[in-house]
């Protein structure tokens, strides 16, 4: 960035110049306000650092001369020891951006620091290659309002009615909306609002910018009530328009981002990581949606536990490392053999359920049987692994509870184990008794 410096004092001179230069900044220095205005019509700056005190006139002053007679509009930080808190409101509303007061100079070189850190920082770099979907039916303001979104880095798509763009909004995700209100076609920019509010997609939630050529409270009103983010005047101010477009993208891909860490933090909480496979707590969550499914619908389902035969020889003898893969190759078999609609999970040690949908108990046992022999035949390691299997199954219309399924299932895995291990049983589970009319 660039940054004009107005300051007497040479300890200051130095000091800002040397914060700005660390910081990656370059600053060109003043002490009047008369070689600020100079400076200004010769150089192009991003921010302007102006003492309250000049030789030639005040901060203040020249803040206003400058907000008056500029049509480019840079943000201004007033760097002071006045303690006035009158005329340091009478600052901020003459066009002062901030305030940063000289009496601590730790506090002013971190209020400094963060100043110029937020506005180089909340720019087209934080938002690069972000998508945004653009309704304008005057080619001469969309070729205009495109060239200031490209110069953000930004992805245009552009219509010219909102009836395109919101057929392209149920295909594809973008990052912000902008639409003109009032547009050809029979679907208005308000329409489109609403329209995109409806959704069932991610785009459900994407900011929308509306451009308006009406200012009144009624109509800023109606805006906010259809859905809109925020709202911009025509014709558009270039700096405000940008600085609106960064604000509603860089919190849209912050949101994105925050988003991605939480449903990456619930399949870790959700997964068995040695195995691959859903985990208890998933289990505990996911079963009794299963059997509601099964009951509502009225199909079948069927419930599996698979145990490990003589798991606890394989780490004895070869080591848990070794045990380790055994557990890890056994995940990988389980859920490859599984349908998409299967639930494969490990629930403890050597211990794996899966969860069967629309399967009857003789399709369950064919199913396991085949399962059964796919694991002696796997020798993970280099090992005769084996697995004793019990199977249960909800009959259609049945209510069981989960816990009496699964008790079923893992009494027919301790007949299996009885029955000498490596093979199948099927045990049926207790019914719930009907409540009373």
């Amino acid at each position: 960035m660039k940054v004009l410096v107005l300051e007497n004092s040479k300890l200051y001179q130095q000091l800002l110049d040397d914060l700005l230069t660390n910081m990656g900044h370059r600053a060109t220095t003043v002490n009047n306000a008369r070689d600020g205005f100079l400076a200004l019509q010769d150089y192009e700056f991003d921010a302007i650092c102006v003492s309250m005190h000049l030789s030639d006139m005040s901060g203040i002053e020249f803040t206003m001369t400058y907000r008056k007679e500029h049509k480019k509009q840079l943000p201004i930080i007033l760097i002071t020891s006045e303690t006035d808190d009158e005329l340091l409101k009478s600052a901020m509303e003459l066009g002062i951006t901030d305030i940063c007061a000289k009496k601590d100079m730790d506090d002013f070189t971190q209020k400094i620091s963060c100043f110029l850190d937020n506005m180089s920082g909340f720019g087209a770099k934080n938002i690069a290659d972000g998508r945004v979907l653009y309704v304008e039916d005057s080619m001469a303001v969309a070729q205009m309002t495109i060239s200031l979104l490209e110069d953000l880095n930004l992805h245009v798509r552009h219509f010219k009615n909102a009836s395109d763009a919101y057929e392209l909004l149920t295909e594809e995700y973008f990052d912000l909306v902008i639409t003109d209100i009032v547009v050809e076609g029979s679907m208005t920019g308000l329409g489109l609002t609403r329209a995109i509010r409806s959704l069932s997609n991610n785009n459900e939630n994407v900011p929308i910018l509306a451009m308006t050529g009406f200012d009144d409270s009624s109509r800023r009103l109606e805006l906010f009530r259809s859905g809109v983010n925020d709202y911009t005047t025509k014709p558009i101010i270039n700096e405000e328009f940008a600085a609106r477009v960064t604000n509603l993208v860089s919190n849209k891909l912050l949101f994105d981002q925050v988003n991605e860490q939480q449903n990456r933090l619930y399949d870790l909480a959700m997964s068995d990581q040695l195995t691959g496979c859903n985990n208890r707590h998933a289990l505990n969550e996911f079963a009794p949606k299963y059997l509601a499914e099964a009951l509502r619908h009225n199909h079948h389902l069927s419930l599996m536990v698979i145990d490990l035969d003589f798991f606890k020889k394989i780490n004895d003898t070869h080591g848990h490392d070794v045990g380790d893969i055994v557990l890890s190759e056994m995940g990988k078999l389980l859920n490859k053999e599984s349908r998409d609609e299967d639930f494969v999970a490990r629930i403890g040690g050597e211990e794996f359920v899966i969860l069967l949908p629309y399967c009857d108990p003789d399709e369950a046992m064919l199913k396991a049987d085949i399962l059964r022999q796919k694991i002696e035949d796997s020798q993970p390691n280099g090992l005769r692994v084996t697995a004793s299997i019990g199977v249960t199954s909800m009959q259609e219309g049945q209510k069981v509870m989960f816990f009496s399924l699964f008790k079923a299932a893992d009494r027919a895995v301790y007949m299996s184990k009885e029955n000498g291990r490596n093979c199948v049983t099927h045990h049926a589970p207790d019914i719930a008794i009907p409540e009373k009319t």
